[in-house]
């Protein structure tokens, strides 16, 4: 009920995690132009489905010996819809990606600065059907005549009442290392050299 009395109701499903047992929990990146194949089980009631790697490292200056622990969150797999049918999921990750995302995110910094790998955490979000829904409809609002105030889709109950109620979930799994080879790509990669990465992390 609003301040001004009017009652608004909405409705929406609990989600559950998503199912991520057959992810590769060691990522091998480390062939520039190939991939890697990523599947999973979205929960019951969830209609978006994306995943994020924590990238985790350690900057050291090795002037002053000092070092600070760090952290980047790479997008891997952005905006996978699943149906109430199909809940499944497969995505063909190309490896050129995460050096082009963790060039992006990182800055390049003077050459006192250098930086190891450290293990980093996966991170699987599942959205409702509704928001699924509001996200797609929303997508075919256009440019600046569009209308900005209400949402094409809206999924409470009430007079004038415009909006969405729904419901999101969160995984982490903490510790997803890379392959040796991945770590001796991200030092060597054109793309991601100038990071000055000199290895896995001795802290």
């Amino acid at each position: 009920i609003l301040p001004n009395g009017k009652e608004v109701k909405g409705v929406t499903n609990v989600l559950g995690n998503i199912n991520t047992s057959a992810f590769p929990f060691v990522l091998n990146f480390s062939d520039y132009n190939a991939g890697v194949n990523f599947s999973w089980t979205a929960p019951v009631n969830a209609g978006l489905c994306e995943f994020y790697y924590r990238f985790n490292y350690v900057e050291e200056n090795i002037l002053s010996g000092s070092y600070t622990n760090k952290s980047v969150e790479l997008p891997l797999i952005l905006g996978q819809e699943v149906s109430a049918t199909n809940l499944g999921g497969f995505y063909n990750f190309k490896n050129k990606d995460f050096y082009s995302s963790l060039s992006a995110a990182i800055p390049i910094k003077g050459p006192e600065i250098v930086r190891y790998v450290d293990t980093g955490d996966l991170l699987s979000y599942a959205g409702s059907r509704e928001l699924a829904n509001y996200i797609n409809q929303n997508k075919a609002q256009g440019g600046l005549t569009a209308d900005q105030i209400q949402p094409i889709f809206s999924n409470l109950i009430g007079d004038d009442v415009y909006g969405i109620f729904s419901s999101r979930s969160r995984n982490i799994k903490i510790g997803v290392p890379f392959t040796k080879s991945t770590v001796d790509s991200i030092k060597t990669n054109p793309v991601t050299a100038a990071l000055a990465f000199k290895g896995l992390s001795p802290y």
